[in-house]
């Protein structure tokens, strides 16, 4: 029997054990009807398993042909999905956590110094927790990536684990969702029914069941690869895995069913929302909870007048490509599979046909009127044997066949398939980082940017769906955090820096966004954005006239560079006195000028156009855009962008001076 739950909340208390010992309910009955609707959602969507076990057996280059040739055929594959897949990962990855710090918080009412103050504890706070509090978040973030452009669609879970008293986030994969059947396109917060497939070891629902939170232990599932989909039996098989064969219960995984769906328990003929787990090999239902939003003493939050219990929602959906006609997304098994499918069949017809011109030219027939001997005759290399016939005769008697070898159309449909195919997957040699052939600075840039537009507009999904995602951790220490925590993080120095935090800090007046840009594709581009907005700072009159403004602007410029300590190269404004502030207002505004006073820039009008920075003038009469900064030379020695021809005195390709 369960011993006293450690943890009280209502909304982790389990009412399993209320509902068992009423009249009015009879948890059997709830558990076969859950099973029963879970098979159901299984059954419905046999073909959509038997579609991504063949993208995850192509993806893991086990794909195989199967054809009546007498000799074992080709079946060499050539990797398009896996490939677009590994990509989109690599670079998504990159992209996503390439800040330190992952999470800030957005006043959404007044902001003042205090709101401000408070978002940025937020964010720590938080960062804190999903990178140091909880070990495996990143690394579910991993997989996630990696898995979300095969299918198409992923799912996070996030809610308070009682056992380990905190807050957790754990991947769901769509194999592991039933869904219901329905028509057109869905959101999965609007489902009213919604099953997870959970598969966990005895022993730790013995642990569940010792600290309340189920009402008994699971029985292990014998029967368990019937029960496997088929991307999970072909995962086995890329992995090299086999299920145990002794008769030891404890060898084998203990099966959970656990349904967010909407049941009548209280008798008002309204259905409410709620969580049942249900251990399939008994049939008996483990846990029931609430699934509404309610206070410390169980009443309802934000109640309507008519007593509406609105569901919460624990899963996030991560989609590549939104689905016009369903709920679950589109990914690169969609677009690629049938094209990788096709330049597999042509290549392995390729090297087929090769093997037969090679090999098979050396088989044929014999005539046994040479007197030859019987049966199978085989070519001993290096060594000659005597034959009654004679050669002419010899040569009349043996017959060798003569394969051409593949066609060439075969060559042309494989480049052309693959050509779209590489294209659709967004993996031309431009983003992989192996170019053919040498092309032009702004031609490649040009180019990379093209390419990078799906990646943007996926990641944009991506961001936005991690958003929902952070807005459900931000509920959950509204609800459970400690009044006061305290916790630490590395400051800008990487000295460890101590930090403390309320629960009455996660107000429902802020919000929390992921500090990831979905726009940026690539640490060159990033590095391009700092440039031009430092030379916008280091060139404007009124950036100049600010010293905290233009410490803001050099903060960032390092940061996007990447620097390190960078409070030890920059000092802060706002730790100066009057007369070090005078100082610096004075070197700011005389920043750029030369020796007679004039400014640098403003010697365009005499020499050229002014430039974007003030650094040194080309031969041109025009300030270079970017010269004098880290990176500011391109491959062709040149400054980015070039110089503008000169429109004064002493420019061979500027107009005539003026007279004077």
């Amino acid at each position: 029997m369960a011993e006293t739950p450690l943890y009280t909340h209502p909304s982790l208390v389990n009412i399993a054990s209320q509902l068992e010992s009423s009249s009015k309910f009879n948890l059997d009955d709830i558990a076969h009807e859950i099973i029963h609707n879970a098979h159901q959602d299984r059954t419905g969507r046999a073909e959509w398993e038997e579609m991504h076990a063949k993208w995850l057996r192509m993806y893991s280059q086990l794909d195989k042909t199967t054809g009546r040739q007498s000799w074992d055929g080709a079946q060499e594959s050539i990797p398009v999905l896996a490939e677009a897949c590994t990509q989109y990962h690599t670079r998504s990855y990159e992209a996503l956590f390439s800040h330190r710090k992952l999470v800030k918080g957005v006043p959404t009412g007044r902001i003042d110094k205090q709101s401000r103050e408070r978002g940025e504890r937020i964010g720590l706070h938080m960062t804190w927790q999903m990178t140091v509090k909880d070990k495996k978040y990143l690394r579910h973030k991993d997989r996630l990536l990696l898995d979300l452009p095969l299918h198409g669609s992923t799912f996070t879970k996030t809610y308070r684990d009682p056992h380990l008293n905190r807050n957790r986030t754990v991947n769901v994969r769509a194999v592991d969702m039933l869904l219901p059947f329905g028509i057109g396109p869905r959101d999965i917060e609007d489902l009213d029914r919604k099953t997870e497939v959970i598969w966990t070891t005895a022993n730790q629902t013995k642990l569940m069941a010792k600290n309340g939170w189920f009402i008994d232990e699971g029985t292990p599932f014998r029967n368990s690869l019937d029960e496997m989909s088929l991307p999970d039996l072909e995962a086995m098989a890329a992995e090299g895995y086999q299920p145990p064969s002794d008769n030891d219960d404890s060898q084998y995984p203990v099966l959970l069913l656990e349904c967010h769906n909407v049941m009548d328990l209280d008798g008002d003929g309204i259905a409410e929302p709620y969580i049942v787990t249900v251990d399939v090999a008994s049939k008996k239902v483990l846990r029931v909870v609430p699934r509404w939003e309610m206070d410390d003493a169980g009443n309802p939050v934000g109640a309507d007048w008519y007593d509406l219990k609105e569901p919460v929602e624990y899963y996030t959906h991560y989609s590549f490509f939104e689905n016009p006609n369903g709920v679950l997304g589109l990914g690169l098994g969609h677009l690629l599979g049938e094209p990788n499918k096709a330049v597999n069949k042509i290549l392995r017809q390729i090297i087929d046909a090769g093997t037969l011109a090679t090999v098979g030219n050396m088989s044929g027939f014999i005539n046994q009127a040479t007197g030859g001997p019987e049966g199978e005759i085989e070519l001993e290399l290096g060594k000659f044997k005597k034959v009654a016939a004679s050669m002419d005769d010899l040569r009349k008697a043996i017959y060798t066949f003569n394969f051409q070898g593949p066609n060439a159309a075969l060559f042309q449909a494989l480049q052309l398939i693959l050509q779209r195919a590489d294209r659709l997957g967004t993996i031309t040699e431009g983003t992989t980082g192996q170019l053919d052939k040498i092309l032009q600075p702004t031609a490649l840039l040009a180019l990379l940017e093209e390419s990078g537009k799906m990646f943007s507009t996926v990641q944009k999904r991506v961001v936005a769906a991690w958003s929902s995602e952070l807005d459900k951790l931000y509920r959950l220490n509204r609800m459970h955090a400690e009044p006061e925590e305290y916790f630490a993080v590395l400051d800008a120095a990487g000295d460890m820096q101590g930090m403390q935090i309320a629960r009455e800090d996660y107000r429902d007046d802020m919000q929390v966004i992921p500090v990831a840009d979905p726009a940026q594709k690539s640490d060159r581009e990033r590095l391009q954005r700092a440039e031009i907005e430092w030379q916008f700072a280091a060139g404007n009159p009124l950036v100049q006239s600010s010293p905290i403004h233009f410490y803001n602007a050099s903060k960032r410029f390092l940061e996007a560079i990447r620097a390190d300590n960078i409070d030890e190269i920059l000092p802060n404004p706002a730790a100066m006195d009057e007369a070090q502030m005078m100082a610096v207002i004075a070197s700011l505004m005389s920043m750029g000028r030369d020796e007679t006073g004039l400014n640098e820039q403003g010697r365009g009008a005499q020499g050229g156009p002014p430039g974007l920075a003030g650094g040194p003038s080309n031969a041109n009469g025009a300030t270079g855009i970017g010269a004098g900064l880290p990176f500011g030379q391109m491959e062709n020695g040149g400054n980015m962008g070039g110089g503008a021809p000169g429109a004064g005195a002493g420019n061979s390709a500027g107009l005539p001076a003026e007279p004077t």
